[in-house]
């Protein structure tokens, strides 16, 4: 692959968008619980455009829904897990799970590449920008090659990760739905965590850093390419919806099939219900045991009714 300089890659940031697509060695995977209407549709727009690519779907717990039917609609390697881990992980073992469910999609995809799929995202053309990082997504509404989601809201996360990569160049983050990862270096990040001979844990890096940064793929992610010292960069081919972007392959932060808008809810509103029920889920499991305090943060108890 070519990463090119910093400079260069501003570049390509900032010129207009080119629809020209390429040829790349692609895959897809997602995590499937909530919202079967909303990945209906996103299947369906991947279809359209990448008729051929394997996507695995991770039934992620079978108390939501059953995706078996909509797997084989669109020929789907389907995947059926017990338990539910949705798209927030408080606890650790959640996280260990999301890694080691990666790596299962790695495996079965068997592609260079592989795009991790929410359902707000949807397929709107084929790719025309070869990732500039081996992992790369949102800009979270920057104008420059650093999101705007960066680690000035937590400063010790740089810190931590100067202690092993000194010299890594580091971009924030921004791995949510649509973004792309290169799986040979994800193996290596994941041999890092589970190999014979571990440099991380994920206690350890929460410990270190802050609570949030192993609850949410699109921080811990990048966090842990960094560690291994794999650079994160933002994708042209990875526009947001809800910031009024729109040219490239992969539209993230569209919601308009979510069945909180038929209710009335705003996304801040649907985004806090989720995770106050998988906070409280998880401490009925008794899987939060320590003394992190969730409920200053996008929690309310009036979603537990």
């Amino acid at each position: 692959m070519n990463i090119t300089s910093f400079e260069d890659y501003e570049q390509i940031l900032r010129s207009p968008y080119v629809n020209n697509p390429i040829d790349i060695n692609i895959g897809f995977y997602g995590l499937c619980s909530y919202q079967p209407d909303a990945w209906d549709y996103v299947f369906g727009s991947i279809r359209r455009y990448y008729p051929n690519e394997p996507i695995v779907l991770i039934n992620d717990g079978m108390d939501q829904f059953d995706y078996s039917e909509m797997a084989h609609k669109y020929n789907c390697i389907y995947v059926k897990k017990d338990r539910e881990i949705c798209l927030h992980y408080p606890d650790i073992e959640s996280s260990y799970e999301f890694l080691k469910r990666t790596l299962e999609a790695c495996n079965l995809s068997r592609t260079e590449w592989l795009i991790h799929l929410h359902p707000d995202v949807i397929c709107q053309g084929r790719i025309c920008y070869q990732p500039n990082a081996h992992l790369a997504g949102v800009s979270c509404g920057s104008v420059t090659g650093i999101s705007n989601n960066n680690w000035k809201v937590f400063s010790n996360v740089e810190n931590y990760i100067r202690k092993f990569e000194p010299n890594i160049e580091l971009n924030g983050w921004g791995w949510c739905g649509g973004s792309i990862m290169n799986v040979d270096a994800f193996r290596v990040v994941y041999n890092s965590i589970f190999g014979e001979n571990p440099k991380f844990t994920l206690e350890e890096i929460r410990d270190n850093t802050h609570s949030n940064i192993t609850e949410h793929e699109d921080t811990m992610m990048s966090v842990l390419f960094a560690l291994n010292g794999f650079v994160y960069r933002i994708w042209k081919d990875n526009p947001e919806f809800h910031r009024n972007e729109r040219a490239g392959a992969f539209l993230h932060g569209y919601k308009e099939h979510y069945d909180f808008k038929k209710k009335g809810l705003t996304c801040t509103e649907y985004f806090t219900k989720c995770r106050t029920q998988n906070i409280n889920k998880r401490k009925k499991e008794g899987l939060l045991n320590d003394d992190t305090n969730y409920l200053s943060s996008n929690v309310d108890d009036k979603y537990l009714e």
